[in-house]
């Protein structure tokens, strides 16, 4: 499975289900939870994504209906 195939995936699920925790992602997607930590943080350059610790935690994507940047602006360059 390609890293880039996965966050993707990712990104859709948050879109669908609005909340997801990473125990549950490294689970459906049969990586660590550290590789599902990495992908968030790839993810949180290209669009609006909230962790929120504890047991009523989880990964949340805050503007669902924001494309996706492919690139990075001039400012965080």
């Amino acid at each position: 499975m390609d890293a880039n195939w996965r966050r993707d995936a990712i990104v859709e699920l948050l879109r669908q289900k609005g909340k997801v925790k990473a125990r549950e992602l490294a689970k459906r997607f049969h990586v660590t939870r550290q590789t599902i930590c990495q992908d968030i943080t790839v993810l949180s350059l290209h669009c609006d994504i909230y962790t929120e610790r504890g047991q009523n935690g989880g990964i949340y994507l805050l503007e669902k209906k924001r494309p996706i940047r492919k690139s990075l602006s001039s400012s965080q360059i």
